[in-house]
């Protein structure tokens, strides 16, 4: 919180991003927007229990007064950069998905509300092929349900790897490099050249872990010295 405010009062970053859940995050996000609940209901959508802390609820209220008075374009970001869960980011492209009168009869049927999570009986090639229907006909300039449905798309991906934790890892870093580049992206269209971002050291760090780049240098090596 110390670093974020003083990146956000004399640098500029308006964007916080977290290795949490990319539809997770965006709970929080809309909480930092005004929406109801309380910060502790929000973080538990990170999907990390070690995000469920009084720290981090004294960031996210930071972060929900910042904007209570803030000036229009000039309010704070919360985004998460992971992909390893996908109720969240099921629910939000569900959501955009009426909003924008798309047919989701196929999409929903995925989906169990009792268990919140994909029904059996699809494969993964054709859960990839529903999502991607339906991607493809949001608007262009919704970026994020667009995003929401990549997410998803990358969760589906990455569970061809679970029985090989090297290639998973590898997989998982090159996904939260790509979705971080991507949270970068809407905030340069926004003005501000600068993201703060968090997560785990072995993911963080510009070198290879076990001989495989992780997101700290896959990052390094697209930004240079953007990255530090």
């Amino acid at each position: 919180l110390d670093v974020l405010q003083v990146l956000v009062e004399k640098y500029g970053v308006r964007a916080f991003a977290l290795e949490g859940d990319f539809g997770g995050c965006e709970a929080i996000n809309r909480y930092i927007h005004g929406e109801g609940g309380t910060a502790a209901e929000a973080l538990s959508a990170t999907g990390f229990a070690i995000y469920r802390t009084e720290e981090m609820e004294n960031l996210v209220e930071w972060m929900r007064d910042y904007n209570a008075s803030a000036t229009q374009g000039d309010d704070l970001r919360f985004y998460g950069f992971d992909m390893q869960r996908r109720a969240y980011s099921y629910h939000y492209l569900l959501e955009a998905l009426q909003k924008a009168n798309i047919d989701t009869a196929d999409f929903e049927k995925l989906w169990s509300s009792e268990a919140d999570d994909y029904v059996d009986g699809y494969t993964a090639e054709q859960r990839t092929q529903i999502i991607t229907a339906v991607k493809e006909q949001l608007p262009p300039d919704d970026v994020q349900a667009i995003h929401f449905a990549d997410i998803l798309l990358q969760n589906i991906e990455l569970g061809k790897y679970i029985d090989d934790s090297g290639e998973l890892n590898a997989q998982r870093d090159r996904m939260m490099a790509e979705n971080t580049l991507w949270i970068l992206q809407q905030e340069q269209a926004r003005g501000n050249s600068r993201i703060l971002i968090s997560g785990h050291n072995n993911h963080i760090m510009q070198c290879e872990n076990a001989g495989t780049p992780v997101l700290g240098s896959l990052l390094a090596e697209n930004l240079g010295d953007g990255y530090f």
